[in-house]
């Protein structure tokens, strides 16, 4: 039996309405992540996109996995999560890119440039703890300024962490397209819209497309 799963909320700091999910599994087996998706298929309500880590999954049940997402109702494109090896392995599986996007996940300052511009992704997802330290680091502070202009640079979408109230950057200069609301259990209804504060808004072109 699978266990009850969660949903993390993101929103658009300046946009509230324009609005992601993430789910949280329980377990890392695909036939698990299967079940979990048809789960919350009906529960994405203003939902854009669905962030799913694939970092564990067996890729070539990928397919099958996002099928029976959309078979159970399932309506925002499904955005997967994970390191360049992992997307790697997902891009060489020839999945349906109409349906799908890729996110490079946990960004932080050891991670390449070549992985920023691989033209597979559409989304990176900056680590919370590189966040952190960014804001008692001018060095990191710097490091992660220059890399969040890249992301901007190729067109692709920023989702992070505040590192200080109302979402505001260590510097003032950086701030990230989405930004994580709340969590919620699937059963759960979706909660109200709530500002975190200013970002700079590129909208969804690349995962909503």
């Amino acid at each position: 039996m699978i266990a009850r799963h969660g949903l993390a909320n993101w929103a658009s700091p300046t946009t509230p309405s324009i609005q992601a999910a993430e789910l949280l599994p329980t377990t890392s087996s695909s036939c698990s992540m299967e079940s979990a998706l048809r789960s919350v298929a009906s529960h994405l309500d203003k939902a854009r996109f669905l962030i799913v880590n694939v970092t564990q999954i067996d890729v070539p049940s990928l397919a099958s996995t996002i099928k029976a997402f959309h078979a159970a109702g399932g309506v925002p494109r499904l955005c997967l999560a994970g390191d360049r090896k992992t997307l790697s392995a997902v891009a060489a599986a020839g999945l349906d890119d109409h349906r799908i996007g890729l996110m490079l996940d946990h960004v932080d300052v050891s991670t390449a440039c070549s992985d920023l511009i691989w033209d597979r992704i559409g989304a990176v997802r900056f680590d919370a703890e590189f966040i952190a330290c960014a804001a008692r680091d001018v060095r990191k502070a710097c490091a992660l300024e220059a890399m969040l202009g890249l992301a901007r640079e190729v067109g692709l979408r920023t989702l992070g962490f505040s590192s200080k109230p109302g979402g505001a950057s260590p510097s003032g200069r950086y701030a990230f397209d989405y930004l994580p609301t709340s969590v919620t259990s699937a059963a759960q209804s979706p909660p109200r819209e709530t500002p975190l504060g200013r970002v700079h808004a590129h909208g969804i072109e690349t995962l909503n497309r």
